[in-house]
């Protein structure tokens, strides 16, 4: 496995509450044994990015970065990680649950695996 060690990622992330975002640098954590890492090429922002880059939920922690369906490039993968590999094309949706699964023929030809989330 590739060890990725903690490092400077650069985002754009909302500093207060209010629909503006500005460039923004954060540490990232090192990449653990479950984890992949993903080179991002296209991400959607939907309704709860801006509920809660607005605060509209209350609670909120700014700075944050928000853009949580995404498109991208598997760049590293942990030591447990099986079912994917460097180089693989995923898309990262929503859903809140711990499964990997090949692409329905909807995305045939975009992405070959769908990572969906845990909470």
């Amino acid at each position: 496995m590739p060890t990725v060690e903690p490092r400077t990622v650069n985002a754009y992330a909302a500093t207060k509450p209010g629909l503006e975002v500005e460039p923004f640098q954060y540490q990232a954590r090192q990449l653990g044994a479950d984890d992949v890492e993903i080179a991002i090429s296209h991400c959607g922002i939907c309704g709860s990015d801006l509920h809660t880059i607005t605060d509209g939920w209350g609670g909120g922690n700014f700075p944050i970065v928000v853009g949580h369906e995404i498109v991208g490039t598997i760049t590293a993968a942990g030591s447990d990680v099986k079912h994917l590999k460097v180089g693989d094309r995923v898309g990262v949706g929503a859903q809140v649950t711990r499964v990997w699964r090949r692409t329905s023929a909807h995305y045939e030809g975009h992405v070959r695996y769908r990572v969906v989330l845990e909470n």
